[in-house]
């Protein structure tokens, strides 16, 4: 039988790194990307689409970002559970 051994910082480190990637996302503004289309392409279809696709990338960066973060709470959560039973063992063990 293997030992299973779970490396506590390395979850914090990752639950780290995913917030702030999710800070980093969130601080785009997508829509402004595509601001200028409709001056550079006056009467095209894209600038009367230009709107929309900022709205839809503004829309898919938070759907991101949401996901980023309740990665960032789960892997939390777990270094929580690790560190808590791991605490308990060794009291019971002490």
């Amino acid at each position: 039988m293997s030992d299973f051994e779970a490396e506590i910082s390395q979850l914090e480190t990752a639950a780290s790194n995913a917030r702030d990637a999710s800070g980093d996302i969130a601080d785009v503004d997508l829509p402004a990307a595509v601001d200028g289309i409709a001056t550079a392409m006056p009467g095209s279809s894209s600038a009367v689409s230009a709107p929309e696709l900022g709205t839809s990338w503004t829309g898919e960066k938070d759907a991101l970002t949401e996901g980023l973060d309740n990665y960032a709470a789960g892997l939390e959560a777990a270094a929580r559970t690790y560190r808590d039973t791991d605490e308990a063992a060794a009291q019971d063990f002490g």
